[in-house]
């Protein structure tokens, strides 16, 4: 019992060790998987991978920057050497289009999986919706997020099509999460993802994934829309290589001059289009 059950804990196993001390605890606390608990159990797997058959569209879309933005993001990444700044110029320009994305899906008659890279992101894409749409049905997953007049919140979710047919889960139009408050909720009900992409963990990509893609998830099509804008383009692409840089911005030890050059090599691709603009103009 204990080998099967090992499978439904979702408790990583870093070595040998690990694994032969929690099959010990598991047959010694008799795990049991019960109706209740199975659907959640099953997709806290960590030693399969289930193919659930589903079709899994990725629509990447490119979104354009303002001359005003193009200014304000050339000068903080290759003047400055600051990433952080220009990615948050570059999420700015996605959100908005995320946010009209949502709003398209929505009234389109489809529940839409709505995800910010951070807390303040999820707040101000929430607050958007509902100054668009004040009558849509919104819910944001995550601890103290309240404060959102006309959005509901919640810790955690179990959004699929069994609990909303009985009445247990409201249907909602756009659950909204965040990219690092990610694990232990299922949102089944909806097949869109709206997102982004960062530059911390690609993992945290994957878990995104997992909250639509899961055994309970009754569309044969599950679509993840993520927006991009040049920087966070540039991310997307070159993971491994930013997530190095990453560790730079944050160290203390790296010299001014250093990082910047680091950041001007890194996106060299990225300068070279600034150059294309400068000529074109």
């Amino acid at each position: 019992i204990g080998y099967e059950s090992i499978a439904f804990t979702g408790t990583p196993i870093l070595n040998t060790g690990g694994f032969k001390l929690l099959i010990r605890w598991l047959q010694g606390v008799g795990f049991n998987v019960n109706w209740k608990n199975f659907v959640v159990a099953l997709n806290s797997m960590i030693v399969y991978q289930i193919n659930l058959q589903k079709k899994i569209v990725d629509n990447v879309i490119k979104v354009p920057f303002t001359q005003e933005q193009h200014e304000e993001h050339d000068r903080l990444l290759y003047q400055r050497g600051d990433l952080f700044g220009a990615m948050r110029v570059a999420y700015e320009a996605c959100m908005e289009k995320m946010v009209h994305k949502t709003l398209d899906l929505v009234s389109e008659g489809h529940s839409v999986f709505l995800v910010g890279q951070t807390k303040a992101q999820q707040l101000a894409m929430a607050k958007e919706i509902l100054a668009c749409s004040p009558d849509t049905q919104l819910v944001l997953v995550g601890k103290k997020l309240d404060g959102v007049p006309g959005a509901h919140a919640c810790e955690s979710i179990n959004f699929n099509s069994r609990r909303v047919n009985n009445g247990k889960e409201p249907r909602w139009d756009v659950v909204v999460g965040n990219s690092k408050h990610n694990t232990g909720y299922n949102v089944t009900y909806a097949c869109h993802t709206v997102k982004t992409t960062g530059n911390s963990n690609w993992a945290d990509d994957k878990q995104i994934r997992g909250r639509t893609v899961r055994i309970d998830q009754e569309s044969d099509t599950v679509t993840y829309h993520t927006y991009l804008a040049v920087v966070l383009e540039l991310i997307h692409n070159k993971y491994e290589k930013c997530k190095e840089l990453e560790k730079c911005l944050r160290s203390t030890t790296i010299h001014e001059q250093d990082l910047k050059q680091m950041v001007a090599n890194l996106f060299s691709s990225n300068g070279n289009n600034k150059k294309k603009r400068k000529a074109k103009a």
